[in-house]
């Protein structure tokens, strides 16, 4: 199909179900509560980065970094995190793949945002 992306064209692309979570800081009558709220649940094709990625992931001082593939959502910030199976993603960044707003490229690495519960 043109237009897609490369890799998105064919059906399954995004087989990995993931949630996007919000960082939520709310007033209650005890005082402040910050919480992880779903924002979403969504298909996904997740990717460990290319062997040169993670080198430079690790001058960054960053952790394992890893590529999310979305359908465009324009509420998705790096205030995010990605929850897959039993790995909590930090977004680091978001960007418009193919300029048309039909996919996200999330870049992510392991750990949480805040590491707040």
């Amino acid at each position: 199909m043109a237009g897609r992306p490369r890799g998105l064209s064919r059906a399954g692309a995004l087989r990995e179900s993931v949630t996007i979570e919000a960082y939520t800081d709310t007033e209650t009558p005890h005082g402040r509560s910050n919480s992880w709220a779903t924002l979403a649940t969504v298909r996904a094709r997740v990717r460990p980065l290319s062997a040169g990625e993670q080198y430079e992931a690790r001058k960054a001082n960053r952790r394992s970094a890893y590529e999310v593939v979305i359908r465009h959502r324009a509420d998705v910030t790096t205030d995010d995190r990605i929850v897959w199976g039993a790995f909590t993603l930090s977004i680091t960044g978001v960007m418009n793949l193919d300029e048309k707003k039909q996919y996200l490229r999330l870049t992510c690495e392991l750990g949480t945002n805040a590491d707040a519960e």
